[in-house]
């Protein structure tokens, strides 16, 4: 039998997210609050891979921030549970939060470049954090802070180390954030869009590098992308977000196979791919909806070919065969047309 830890959580789960909610205090007068993720829920095991999929605007990025406790001063969360590790986050102090934050969760962001301060040096952002949570002297920090840019594929890392990031390539500064996530040896990495902006062949490189970092620390990945041939290849699990809600999660082989959620099957249906002969690649019809036009039903109907009156009403992550789960209404009847080998 599986032992579990504070919370409940089992041993082998690094991170369980528990009905993430999250509102933003209007400017207005009103002070109202916008809602921005609902019920958001979703695990992470020691040592995998997890792909946070979806278009943008969907949540994905918002729930990372959540997570490392960087979520903008307007935000507020109502409800839910971050444990990591037996620890719920969301109970922490500040000061509790800093010793996780940079030291037990590292995140990369998506775009290095207004991430990276324009006024100060690579070496001294990068020795920064190993000084305030390894208590490491100035000549510890830089030994290590320029092993890890040796460790990341840069070139003369004596040199870059004195650099300032508007004189690296955007590839070079994307290994510099890595490098600084990673500074800390953290037992969870989040990278946002870590491929964005950068040429193929970097972006090859980059993915390379976080598998094999992840491979010889034997830590957790979030890999958060609009590229889903990237997350087939990188990740063991997938979860798919829209409208600040998780519509469907399971093993990637499953979930790319034969996806469930009308979603999904759009996102899949539009991906690009060399050997199509069709003259017009298709596109998911409209948008996805602001969070003041959520509405109580299902929020993809709007866009759904398959909606009905049914969808009216909210339906609830249900847990299909094995490790998949989807929110929609006809979500059975969808599943029943799958292979057993894909059912998950």
């Amino acid at each position: 039998m599986e032992t579990t830890r504070k919370w409940g959580v089992a041993v082998n789960e690094l991170l369980d997210v528990r009905d993430l909610t999250v509102a933003f205090q209007s400017k207005d007068k009103s002070k109202s609050l916008i809602p921005a993720l609902d019920s958001v829920t979703f695990t992470i095991k020691r040592g995998e891979t997890l792909g946070l999929v979806g278009e943008s605007g969907c949540g994905k990025t918002l729930s990372s921030l959540a997570v490392m406790g960087l979520l903008p001063e307007s935000a507020r969360v109502q409800s839910g549970q971050l444990v990591f590790d037996g620890e719920d986050l969301l109970a922490l102090k500040a000061a509790e939060h800093n010793k996780v934050r940079g030291v037990r969760i590292g995140m990369i962001f998506q775009d290095p470049m207004t991430s990276l301060s324009p006024y100060y040096t690579i070496g001294n952002q990068l020795m920064e954090g190993m000084r305030y949570h390894l208590a490491m002297t100035k000549r510890q920090a830089k030994e290590r802070g320029i092993e890890l840019l040796r460790r990341v594929g840069i070139p003369e890392p004596e040199r870059v180390f004195t650099d300032y990031p508007a004189q690296l390539s955007g590839g070079m500064r994307q290994r510099v954030m890595i490098a600084i996530a990673i500074s800390c040896e953290p037992d969870l990495l989040i990278a946002d869009e870590p491929t964005t902006a950068l040429d193929v062949t970097t972006q090859a490189q980059i993915l390379e590098l976080l598998g094999d970092l992840q491979r010889e620390k034997g830590m957790s990945l979030v890999l958060i992308s609009h590229d889903l041939g990237v997350i087939a290849e990188m990740c063991q699990r997938v979860v798919v977000m829209y409208a600040g809600q998780v519509i469907e999660q399971a093993e990637s082989k499953a979930l790319f196979a034969s996806p469930t959620h009308p979603y999904t099957r759009a996102l899949l249906a539009a991906t690009p791919r060399l050997s199509s002969k069709q003259e017009r690649f298709y596109s998911i019809p409209g948008s996805v909806p602001a969070p003041t036009e959520w509405g109580t039903g299902c929020r993809f109907r709007s866009r759904c070919e398959q909606a009905t009156d049914t969808c009216g009403e909210m339906p609830p992550l249900s847990r299909m065969d094995g490790q998949r789960y989807v929110r929609c209404w006809y979500a059975p009847d969808l599943q029943s047309t799958l292979p057993k080998e894909v059912r998950a």
